[in-house]
């Protein structure tokens, strides 16, 4: 068994002080100051922040998981664990944050989707087929932990005896009864999570692939100044998504490859869950400065002119 992050717990605690205040300074600037032309976007905005912040509380507090890949397996280290809270309820909640974020940040892309494409477009705000999608979505979040959890060994200590004949690397602790085996194969984990995040991308795609597109028509329903404005929203929320999703790139593609590979190393393990934890700290401070009213609430800040509630009433956002 290798060694992990040195104070792995500490260090989680650690983000934790980085990434609270960011958050919660980030939801101050989205509820006092947001524009008057940002309109129900703002609580879009506001809906992917929440679920930000909750993840990472989540990951460095309320559970703080340590990963033992490519077993299924880990320990948990934080609040839910030390109150009693079992691993399965803590896998649930886990999982389900997990997918919550990641539906906010749907969300968010679909609704400039929907201010972007034509009034009788089949993916128009009202539509049937938005309604259809969601709905699909909804149900692929849902079942992500669902099948996993329904089949977990059910004596775990002979569910640990036959994968540690099958992984000869498992931790000297691993039959301590802390160490909580979810599955003895990858297929209940893997599985739902490759739908899940196939799914997502192509539906993101379309979004994302089909607005460009209708906002680079010579020919639009939208006036030059509204389709400019709209080009503008449409690429900060882009930039606000998929840039932190490229800063999971790397925990995402590791944790993948160590378990379709069985290649372990425990320390890449620990830094895998810091990094993707610290993702929604680095989501927010790219979310700050692409809006102009944050940008100029910071602005303020720095220059010492601190005025808290008073909102920048400005029609342009970049």
């Amino acid at each position: 068994m290798q060694d992990g992050v040195p104070g792995y717990e500490i260090v989680l605690h650690l983000c934790t002080s980085i990434s609270v205040p960011i958050n919660l300074f980030a939801i101050f600037c989205i509820v006092t100051q947001s524009g008057n032309t940002m309109k129900k976007y703002k609580w879009y905005l506001l809906n992917v922040q929440i679920w930000i912040f909750l993840t990472d509380l989540i990951l460095f507090i309320l559970i703080a998981p340590r990963f033992y890949f490519p077993l299924i397996a880990g320990t948990m280290h934080g609040f839910f664990f030390y109150i009693g809270v079992p691993y399965e309820v803590q896998t649930i909640i886990g999982f389900g944050t997990g997918v919550g974020m990641l539906s906010a940040c749907t969300q968010a892309i679909q609704y400039r989707h929907c201010q972007i494409v034509p009034p009788n477009s089949v993916l128009a705000r009202n539509s049937k087929m938005k309604t259809i999608l969601n709905c699909i979505r909804y149900f692929l979040f849902c079942q992500v932990s669902v099948p996993a959890v329904l089949t977990e060994p059910s004596d775990q200590m002979e569910a640990k005896l036959r994968v540690a004949a099958k992984y000869p690397f498992h931790p000297d602790f691993f039959f301590d009864p802390k160490v909580y085996l979810l599955q003895e194969s990858p297929f209940f984990v893997f599985v739902p999570g490759s739908l899940i995040i196939t799914y997502v991308f192509i539906e993101l795609s379309f979004y994302i692939l089909q607005s460009f597109r209708q906002l680079n028509k010579r020919v639009s329903h939208m006036s030059e100044r509204t389709k400019q404005l709209q080009k503008k929203y449409f690429v900060c929320i882009c930039v606000q998504v998929l840039v932190p999703f490229l800063f999971c790139i790397f925990p995402i593609g590791f944790l993948c490859f160590a378990i379709v590979s069985g290649y372990h190393v425990q320390f890449w393990n620990d830094m895998a869950v810091i990094v993707f934890g610290l993702h929604g700290t680095f989501a927010t401070l790219v979310m700050l400065p692409l809006y102009q009213p944050y940008r100029k609430f910071c602005k303020t800040l720095v220059c010492c002119a601190f005025r808290p509630f008073s909102k920048v009433h400005s029609l342009a956002i970049m």
